[in-house]
């Protein structure tokens, strides 16, 4: 964030490393605004459109076990959003020295649906409606910021200010989650890498007990600057189904072997897992809750230590609190938000990499 680094700066000499990993824990209570450029067809008889058919339980007569087609289902026109709460700390050890920087934000993500494809890819564009974060870093004042009380964000937040109510992208993704197209709104909002903006779906009806799987790659910075891809995996399975709706257990795996703390300290915080549970009927994620709480010794020095603990919260707004939050937000934003720019989402990415240089 433009500004934050002179923040964190503040009653500390800690040096470059604290004020990087600062800056990755701050950037990442705005994850709910990021997270819109990364990452997670068939019609209707009577005119409704949907982006493919109703998942639905498929068996042979006598035999067992019944398996579930999971894809994703929207309505033109029709209007989604989600609670999203994101809570992080980092607690740094370097030369004797501890500093703990902690975040938390609760935001709603909004998904707008603009048409259906005829191969049944779905058109949306996404937004962060509103969002109310802190930042706390250990010697220092907390600082606050709501877009919808605050008419200007404090030092430092003005990029997730402008993130706010605007739209961030249009995206197409088809019924099983994967990424057709993205348009981004500004250029500067491109970032280095750019994965899948929801859960991925089995291409194939899957029984309960059965896994389905999404490799990923990230990169990071050795100690002597060097760049380096850890191949990563996603692992999901399908735990219960119950009353229309499926509870999937998901596991992040680190396929690249990794000997060294400084590297380890990068990648431990793409290592979430979690649960997810999607409404088969909807075809949409209901809720979801991942974490993550690694502790990496060596990182900075044999006597150095970090732990990353953060734990993200998504959950789907009844159709009364997206009528009541849609008529409160037009009332409560000016009409010229749309036009503010957004650079967050990049500069998330490169927060990671920094903070071990």
């Amino acid at each position: 964030m433009a500004g934050l680094n002179e923040i964190l700066g503040n009653g500390t000499r800690h040096g470059r490393l604290v004020r990087a990993i600062g800056r990755a824990a701050s950037l990442a209570a705005a994850l709910p605004v990021a997270w819109a450029f990364f990452g997670w067809g068939a019609g209707m008889a009577g005119g409704l459109l949907c982006l493919a058919t109703c998942g639905r339980a498929w068996a042979d007569e006598g035999q067992e076990p019944s398996k579930y087609e999971l894809r994703y289902r929207f309505v033109p026109g029709e209007t989604i959003r989600w609670n999203v709460v994101h809570r992080n700390q980092v607690k740094t050890t370097v030369a004797g020295a501890t500093k703990t920087v902690e975040t938390a934000s609760r935001s709603v993500k909004v998904w707008r649906v603009q048409r259906l494809e005829a191969d049944g890819s779905a058109v949306f564009e996404q937004a962060v409606e509103d969002i109310d974060m802190r930042h706390h870093l250990s010697g220092c004042d907390e600082v606050r910021y709501n877009s919808r009380t605050d008419k200007e964000p404090p030092p430092g937040f003005d990029d997730v200010s402008s993130a706010v109510g605007v739209p961030l992208a249009t995206l197409t993704i088809d019924p099983c989650g994967r990424v057709v197209k993205r348009e981004q709104k500004t250029v500067k909002a491109q970032a280095p890498a750019q994965g899948d903006i929801t859960m991925p779906l089995p291409e194939q009806p899957v029984a309960v007990g059965e896994t389905w799987n999404k490799p990923s790659e990230v990169t990071v910075t050795a100690k002597d600057g060097r760049l380096i891809r850890v191949k990563m995996e996603q692992r999901f399975t399908l735990e219960e189904v119950k009353t229309g709706v499926a509870r999937i257990r998901m596991r992040t795996l680190v396929l690249t072997p990794i000997r060294d703390p400084a590297v380890e300290a990068q990648v431990v915080q793409f290592a979430a897992d979690g649960e997810i549970r999607f409404d088969i009927e909807a075809g949409r994620i209901r809720s979801q809750r991942t974490e993550v709480d690694r502790h990496v010794v060596g990182f900075r020095g044999e006597t150095s230590s970090i732990r990353y603990v953060t734990c993200f919260e998504e959950e789907l707004q009844s159709q009364s609190a997206r009528s009541t939050a849609a008529t409160a937000g037009a009332a409560e934003r000016p009409s010229s938000v749309a036009d503010r720019p957004t650079e967050l989402p990049a500069r998330v990415a490169e927060a990671g990499r920094q903070a071990v240089r």
